[in-house]
């Protein structure tokens, strides 16, 4: 029965296999804290809202809040507007259009999740 045994594997340079797995464990290690502060400093996430209409009340800096009524049966949404908000036509930004002339229309709000601050509005 010893003829159908496996042998273990033998490695020819058990130092440089030792070596190289130390090197993986350490690398490891090193890049654990940087992937962490790039999570930490990462950009806002940005979610959506495709309103039937919106009203916005808002001073003439743009400071105020939006309020989104997705539907006829839906709740309202709040957000916060810390000051002008860049409206987009067509896939591209229209600083000719100025987002208070968007009051009571249909408009698709982009916001942060995190602080509800509307970040644009697509028309």
């Amino acid at each position: 029965m010893d003829l159908l045994r496996i042998a273990p594997p033998r490695s020819r340079f058990p130092l440089l296999r030792r070596l190289l797995a130390a090197l993986a464990i350490t690398g490891a290690l090193l890049a654990s804290p940087v992937s962490a502060g790039l999570r930490r400093d990462a950009p806002h996430a940005e979610d959506a809202i495709e309103a039937q209409h919106i009203r916005l009340s808002v001073n003439s800096q743009g400071v105020g809040e939006l309020i989104a009524y997705p539907c006829a049966d839906c709740p309202p949404r709040k957000l916060k507007m810390t000051g002008p908000v860049r409206v987009w036509v067509r896939g591209q930004p229209d600083p000719r259009v100025d987002f208070r002339s968007l009051d009571g229309q249909e408009a698709t709000v982009i916001f942060d999740i995190t602080t509800l601050q509307v970040l644009r509005l697509v028309r």
